[in-house]
Formats: structure tokens, C-alpha cells, sequence
């Protein structure tokens, strides 16, 4: 019954770790594709600027624009990141009991 137990512990272990690795590897993406996408719009904001930078207002506002576009996906990606991590200490929390309680 011991040697269940102790095999049960260091199974979940092994399972914690291997689920922290593919989280850490999944959050690493999303704030890769964030940058990606922060760089793309970055690019086509500077081929827009050429073109507006006639009316210093109208570009002012699309500056703005840009930033709080930027600042929208970064935050985004954040919350979907911290969205994941809540799922993932939830779930194992759940589990935590279930071998508790058995």
C-alpha cells in the first residue's frame, strides 16, 4: 500500500513538472507571437507614418493609436497567459485532493 502511494507521489510529481514545462513553453510562445504581431504593426505603422506625416494631428492620433494597439495585445496576451496558469493551479488542485482524499 506504501509503495503505491510513494509510486502514486512520484508519478504526480513527474506529471507537475512535464505540465510546468509545457506551460512555460506555451506562455514563451503567446509572448512571441505577441512581439511578432507588435513588430508587424510596428512595420506597417511606419509605411503608414510616410503617408500621414503631412498633418502632424492626423499623426499624432494614428501614434496613439499605435501605441494603444500595441499596449492592447501585449495585455491581451498576458491575460490569456495568466487565464492558463489559473486553469492549470486549479486543475491540479483538484487532483492534489482527489489523491488526498484516496
Amino acid at each position: 500500500m506504501l509503495c503505491r502511494y510513494v509510486h502514486n507521489i512520484l508519478y504526480f510529481a513527474v506529471w507537475l513538472k512535464c505540465s510546468h514545462f509545457v506551460q512555460a513553453s506555451k506562455d514563451h510562445s503567446a509572448e512571441l507571437s505577441s512581439q511578432i504581431e507588435l513588430l508587424k504593426s510596428q512595420l506597417k505603422g511606419e509605411g503608414d507614418h510616410c503617408t500621414t506625416s503631412g498633418n502632424s494631428l492626423f499623426g499624432e492620433v494614428d501614434d496613439r493609436r499605435m501605441n494603444v494597439e500595441r499596449k492592447m495585445i501585449s495585455l491581451k496576451v498576458k491575460y490569456e497567459s495568466l487565464e492558463r496558469n489559473h486553469a492549470t493551479a486549479t486543475q491540479q488542485l483538484r487532483k492534489l485532493k482527489v489523491s488526498r482524499v484516496k
